[in-house]
């Protein structure tokens, strides 16, 4: 039997279908909205723009990479469930899936004859992604490139993204390079606008308060990539942090100018701009995290990430504990969460 479905019905046709093998180009980060996490399923998915890098790794971290392949050209879009298909235009998301989302149509199938086409179809393609992906090294140096131009391309757009910051417990890190942590105290310095205007001529002495949004300092030599987020702690002189209201907040590295503080070895600006959108944050900023993050912060075994008041303190040499600072800030937040009774 094949029968035609539209908006209204096809997250419901979805449900009844219980997909255990899709292929789509693109995902959304509400993807779990729509099929189930609790049963194991294959997706194959174009990991081009589109499709939200933080929305892959949870479905690999939930169904495990060997159940998820890679095929940069891929368009179609189909959901196979046991005795049921759906073939059509949506991809997993909410503009495709949602009642209020796109214009979506597509087929209801339940004959044996197509079901069969449709699972040979699925082998043929996810042969050529696993040809084209072969490790799930491959296809996590693929999903870092995926962050890298999702940032740069959300932030050029001229509407803001859709996605919504999800909270940091269901956060799911791309690798730990998806942000930088760095303090920061409020003092005067003496911004070089020479140098400035000469590296950005929209960005002069008249026009730096209207045009940057937000702004911080880190020394000439620390890597900090365009189209990144940095979350940005207010530290005391001791270097603890400072528990004020909004302590915390994200900084969205649209671009970074050397030499622009003078007599200061934090020299080089990053910079977010209010003339330039940002995608979504990698997460929510709420009081749980900022009292877990601040605890963890705390720790000396992550005094790395602390203002040096002996020596100049570096991003880089922050990186490499990112993993355990993220882990035991998960850690304070799950102790934070009240229990049921």
């Amino acid at each position: 039997m094949h029968k035609i479905i539209t908006n209204d019905k096809i997250q419901e046709t979805l449900a009844s279908i219980d997909p255990t093998r899709i292929v789509v180009a693109y995902i959304g980060r509400d993807w779990s909205s729509y099929i189930e996490k609790s049963t194991p399923r294959e997706i194959i998915i174009s990991p081009t723009i589109g499709s939200n890098p933080f929305a892959i790794k949870e479905i690999a971290n939930t169904f495990g990479w060997g159940n998820v392949h890679f095929l940069d050209n891929l368009h179609a879009k189909f959901y196979i469930g046991e005795k049921c298909a759906f073939l059509g235009s949506p991809n997993l998301s909410r503009n495709g899936i949602s009642t209020t989302g796109l214009y979506e149509i597509g087929v209801f199938i339940s004959d044996e004859d197509s079901l069969l086409d449709l699972n040979k179809e699925f082998k043929k393609i996810k042969s050529q992604a696993i040809a084209d992906y072969p490790t799930q090294e491959a296809k996590e140096e693929k999903l870092q490139q995926l962050l890298e131009n999702h940032n740069r391309v959300f932030s050029e757009v001229p509407e803001p993204t859709t996605d919504q910051a999800c909270t940091f417990l269901d956060y799911n890190p791309i690798s730990h390079l998806d942000f930088g942590v760095v303090w920061y105290r409020h003092c005067e310095v003496k911004k070089n606008f020479e140098e400035i205007e000469t590296q950005d001529p929209t960005l002069s002495k008249d026009t730096f308060d209207s045009v940057v949004g937000n702004w911080t300092t880190c020394l000439e030599t620390d890597s900090v990539k365009n189209n990144s987020w940095i979350l940005l702690w207010r530290s005391k002189k001791d270097g603890t942090p400072d528990k004020r209201e909004k302590s915390l907040m994200w900084l969205y590295a649209h671009q970074t100018i050397s030499h622009s503080i003078e007599d200061n070895p934090y020299s080089k600006i990053i910079i977010q701009r209010n003339d330039k959108k940002t995608p979504a944050e990698p997460f929510r900023i709420d009081d749980a995290f900022t009292t877990a993050f601040q605890k963890a912060i705390s720790e000396n075994e992550f005094l790395v990430f602390r203002e040096k008041p002996e020596k100049e303190w570096s991003i880089n040499e922050c990186q490499d504990m990112m993993p355990q600072l993220l882990e035991e800030i998960r850690i304070r937040m799950i102790d934070l969460t009240p229990r049921a009774t």
